[in-house]
Formats: structure tokens, C-alpha cells, sequence
């Protein structure tokens, strides 16, 4: 009887190490014929495979600066983020077709995310006049988001249309807003391991910013532009970089 009991613990102890040798190949073959797992919550995740879009789950407004900075009331709040809830499941639905979809070249998967990145903000921005009547309220609201955005505010209708970009203009913008866009990937990757290196180098890159619109706008267009998006607003740099690891709150200077 003690031999059956020792063959049957080694039978079993040998289907345990079998099960977990099948389960490891399983794994192994996943990864290599899908390396790529994206996570369904949070598109960010994807960062170091596409640029950066700086939407997430989070609405940016949801930092309790920003919302004193512009005095939003709870109704206000609890309206403009089911508004974002609901565009940024259509998003997130889209941008994970986009990113697992093989068929595209890198270009074209540039192509596609700046297009989808484009359609939310234009269709939030539309949900964001309906919530904010006050025109003052709403005024300060689209200032701040406009500095949000940074490049990608001037493929916002309404600019374009006050500044009357020319297609060169355009064109210039675009490609700047890209680079940008790349160079937020990196450090959006970096920020939760080393925060206070790329905190400098965004400060940097946003003086960058400035310099490169000068280079596109003309003195008139950019009097228009500081017009449009009013003063500077203290937009904490986690806004642009946590992902929920990060509890830190610097602030621009």
C-alpha cells in the first residue's frame, strides 16, 4: 500500500511539472505570436509603441488644481466627465483596433492615431459647450485646454479659422506636433522611474515649444494666439504623465 501511495504522489507530482512546463510553452508561443498585449484600460500603455496622445482614462481636469484654477462647480464637473467617460470609450475602443491592426505600417498607424486623437478632442469639445453656458466659465476652460494640448490645439476648427493658418502653416505645425508628440512618449516611458530628470527636460522642451511657434506664426498671428489662450496656467506635469503609479504633483514654472 506504501508503494501505491509513493507511485501515486510521484504520478502526481510529475503532472504538476508537466502542467507547468505546457502552460510556460503556452505562454511562450502567445508572446511571440502576440508580443504585443495592450491594456484595455488604459491606452497609455501603449506609449512606447505609438506617440504620445496624453488621453487617458483620467480626464486632465480631474486634478483639484486645475479644477480650482477654473472655478468648476460639482454639477459642472459630474456633467463634463460623463461627457469624457463616454467619448473616451469610443476612443479607447478605436485606438486598440488601430494598434493591433497589423496591416498598417507605422505611418499609417501614425496616420490613424492622429486622426482618432483629433476626433475626440473635437467631439469633447463639443460636449464641453453644451455643460459650460457661462461664457466666461467657458472661455477659461478652453484657454486652459488649449495650453494643455500644446500643438494640438491648432488643429482645433476655431483656431485655425482665427488665425487663419495658411496650408504651410499647417503643414509646419503638423510635423512640429508630431516630433512633439514622439518626444512626450519618451518621457511619459520615463517619467515613473526618473520623474525629476524628465520634469527638466519637459520644462525645456516646453521652451522649445514656444520658440518653435514663433517660427510658424507671424507677429500678428501669435499676439492673436497669447489672445486666444489667455495667461499661463500652472498645469501640474503628472496631468501629462501619471498613469496612477505616480502620486507626486510638480508644477510647471
Amino acid at each position: 500500500m506504501k508503494t501505491n501511495l509513493f507511485r501515486s504522489i510521484r504520478n502526481v507530482g510529475l503532472f504538476a511539472v508537466l502542467t507547468g512546463v505546457v502552460a510556460q510553452m503556452a505562454l511562450a508561443q502567445q508572446l511571440q505570436t502576440n508580443p504585443t498585449q495592450i491594456d484595455q484600460t488604459n491606452p497609455a500603455a501603449g506609449a512606447a509603441m505609438d506617440t504620445y496622445s496624453g488621453i487617458y482614462q483620467t480626464p486632465w481636469f480631474n486634478e483639484p488644481s486645475i479644477r480650482q484654477q477654473l472655478q468648476m462647480n460639482d454639477a459642472q464637473y459630474d456633467q463634463l466627465n460623463q461627457a469624457y467617460v463616454t467619448n473616451w470609450n469610443r476612443y479607447n475602443a478605436r485606438i486598440n483596433q488601430i494598434r493591433n491592426d497589423k496591416t498598417l505600417d507605422s505611418q499609417q498607424r501614425e496616420d490613424r492615431l492622429e486622426q482618432l486623437n483629433n476626433s475626440f478632442h473635437d467631439s469633447f469639445s463639443n460636449s464641453a459647450r453644451s455643460v459650460l453656458a457661462d461664457e466666461a466659465a467657458r472661455q477659461k476652460y478652453n484657454q486652459m485646454y488649449y495650453q494643455y494640448r500644446g500643438y494640438g490645439a491648432f488643429y482645433d476648427p476655431d483656431v485655425q479659422q482665427k488665425l487663419n493658418l495658411s496650408e504651410t502653416q499647417r503643414q509646419s505645425i503638423r510635423e512640429a506636433g508630431r516630433q512633439w508628440n514622439r518626444q512626450m512618449g519618451r518621457y511619459n516611458r520615463d517619467y515613473v522611474s526618473d520623474p525629476d530628470v524628465v520634469l527638466k527636460r519637459f520644462n525645456e522642451s516646453r521652451s522649445e515649444y514656444s520658440e518653435g511657434l514663433k517660427k510658424i506664426l507671424t507677429p500678428q498671428q501669435e499676439e492673436q494666439w497669447r489672445e486666444i489662450a489667455g495667461n499661463r496656467f500652472e498645469i501640474p506635469a503628472n496631468v501629462y504623465f501619471d498613469n496612477g503609479v505616480t502620486t507626486a504633483k510638480p508644477v510647471l514654472k
